[in-house]
């Protein structure tokens, strides 16, 4: 048999053969008739939802971040606390639903008989991306933890009458 890779996206199948052009197949199109695309068409479009979500939610954690830097409170820090938490989970949510209900079904099946499976860039950037919020979200815990503690002022020393008034 010959060697090709086959990358599993969102809304395509791209099988990459040894020596030749690759072939593209998007899940929706008619010439897609194999036992996943049904699922798979499905899946990614949740996903690809879930995902977009996930940005918005981590535009808003930094909004509030660049908020909590310039006037630190409790409040921004456990609203962006909040927020990190929201898009790492439905980051997590849409990468596991499409990898669970679809990639590992065309695994399994292997009814195009590709030597390798392989995760696109798409993939590995997103897969970088929930690693990266989960840190966010973790800085974000203790940023939340320190901040009421950093909000109290310093007690400063009672100076004495003659100090304060220069009469040294």
């Amino acid at each position: 048999t010959e060697n090709h890779n086959l990358y599993v996206g969102l809304s395509r199948l791209t099988i990459e053969n040894a020596g030749s052009d690759t072939a593209s197949v998007p899940y929706s199109s008619n010439s897609c008739n194999l036992n996943f695309c049904d699922a798979c068409e499905k899946h990614g479009e949740n996903a690809f939802a879930l995902l977009v979500i996930a940005v918005v939610f981590s535009f808003i954690t930094t909004l509030l971040t660049i908020g909590a830097s310039a006037a630190p409170s409790a409040g921004l820090s456990g609203g962006a606390l909040s927020t990190a938490f929201v898009s790492c989970l439905f980051g997590v949510v849409g990468w596991s639903l499409f990898i669970n209900k679809c990639f590992r079904k065309i695994v399994r099946n292997d009814t195009v008989g590709a030597n390798d499976f392989d995760y696109g860039p798409g993939a590995i950037l997103t897969l970088i991306a929930f690693l990266l919020a989960f840190i966010v979200m973790i800085l974000q815990i203790v940023s939340t933890a320190i901040a009421p503690a950093s909000s109290n002022p310093t007690p400063v020393e009672n100076k004495s009458e003659a100090v304060a008034t220069n009469e040294l």
